[in-house]
């Protein structure tokens, strides 16, 4: 019947009254009413006997059940049909529990993510298996994922859930976001995309939810996402969700109404500073931070305007920070803001960028003189009355041939 379920429309019907029949005469659970039930199940099975007709059709029971999921998955989302909810919810009652949610954890992992699906498919299809566990959905889907994701991987069936239900991300918010970070990272890089979804999605939905600058939820998840990746390849993906987190939240935002956006990289400013794991941000957390913070520039370098404390705050480490990687990233961020903005936007920002390169041009690291002088050169080439003179690199004169160059070409 299994064979024909998946490949004849008109047998799904049939074949999930059939079952719900015969569950019923089995283990007593009723779905019909009893006028129909009198007149289509006559036979009267013993308790024994009963009990025994369960534990042999238990297997295919699972079976079946894989199945109609399958079908209700397939069915229209506006409207599933009715029949085959009924039959699911039959069949996870005469199931044990433990294995309804075995089935039901794994029939969502192929489960395709569309946040423009009309129907909660995801949330009504707990809602037929809660009966099984006597929880309410968002409970049953909870307790599913928690126990799941402390035996083994479930963040992708976690992301396609926080997708699907707007009233799981907010009932369960607090409590998936203690989950996640009391979780270790996966090593497996896939399973580390998966996770880092779900914090996109929670992280959006944190910034909705927390308007008064409090977030230590969304800044604890940023703090996963920024700081925790070690390797190249984490890294890589987290930077990949950390764009995007920033690309939904500026969709949102206007010029004129900065709103959530301002909100998320205000939080990532703050880890210039502070921590939620430190009473003071370690070198290591100011380098990350900075590095996400020119991810944002490179993306849209008008952040720095709209945000006034960002390029100052980044400045300011110039002045006090002793640790020369966290050096070596500020001096990146400068230089994607001097390589992408326009000329006129640059103008605002270039005095005080000058005020923070130029103790650094005398340093005894070559590599760091380098790097300034050729930020230097840039902003030269894009705002031509930048003294020459800060580049020890060329010479004197040649800010004279430029300045009469430029005199010539202005007559």
């Amino acid at each position: 019947m299994i064979k024909w379920l998946k490949k004849d429309v008109f047998m799904i019907e049939s074949i999930g009254v059939a079952l719900q029949y015969l569950v019923k005469g089995n283990k007593g659970i009723c779905f019909l009413s009893d006028e129909e039930l009198s007149k289509l199940w006559e036979i009267e099975d013993s308790e024994e006997v009963a009990t025994g007709n369960m534990k042999a059709m238990s297997p295919w029971l699972e079976e079946f059940l894989k199945a109609f999921i399958q079908v209700f998955f397939q069915s229209s989302p506006e409207k599933p049909l009715a029949f085959v909810k009924d039959t699911i919810r039959c069949l996870t009652l005469a199931i044990e529990s433990s294995k309804v949610k075995v089935i039901f954890l794994s029939s969502l992992k192929n489960v395709y993510v569309d946040e423009g699906r009309p129907s909660n498919l995801i949330l009504e299809l707990a809602s037929l298996f809660v009966g099984a566990t006597g929880d309410d959905s968002d409970d049953f889907i909870y307790n599913s994922i928690e126990e799941c994701l402390k035996e083994g991987d479930a963040y992708d069936v976690l992301y396609k859930i926080l997708v699907e239900s707007s009233d799981f991300r907010s009932s369960k918010f607090k409590q998936v976001v203690d989950l996640l970070i009391g979780l270790k990272s996966p090593k497996d890089i896939t399973s580390l995309r998966w996770r880092f979804l779900c914090f996109k999605m929670l992280v959006v939905h944190s910034m909705e939810i927390f308007h008064d600058g409090k977030n230590i939820y969304g800044i604890r998840m940023l703090y996963e996402i920024i700081v925790t990746p070690q390797d190249e390849k984490s890294k890589k993906v987290a930077d990949e969700i950390f764009l995007e987190t920033s690309t939904i939240l500026k969709k949102e935002s206007s010029p004129s109404k900065p709103g959530n956006h301002q909100g998320f990289v205000s939080m990532i400013t703050l880890f210039l500073f502070w921590s939620p794991y430190h009473v003071k941000a370690p070198s290591h957390v100011k380098a990350d931070a900075v590095s996400a913070l020119s991810l944002l520039v490179s993306d849209d370098p008008e952040i720095c305007l709209l945000i006034p404390d960002v390029v100052p705050s980044i400045l300011e480490l110039l002045d006090k920070e002793d640790d020369i990687q966290v050096v070596k990233k500020v001096l990146w961020f400068i230089e994607n803001i001097v390589v992408n903005l326009p000329v006129k936007k640059l103008l605002d920002l270039h005095a005080d960028i000058l005020r923070g390169l130029s103790p650094w041009l005398n340093v005894s690291q070559q590599n760091i003189t380098l790097k300034v002088s050729a930020t230097l050169r840039i902003i030269r080439h894009k705002i031509r009355h930048i003294p020459r003179s800060m580049d020890p690199q060329l010479p004197k004169g040649d800010n004279n041939n430029n300045n009469n160059n430029n005199n010539n070409n202005n007559l």
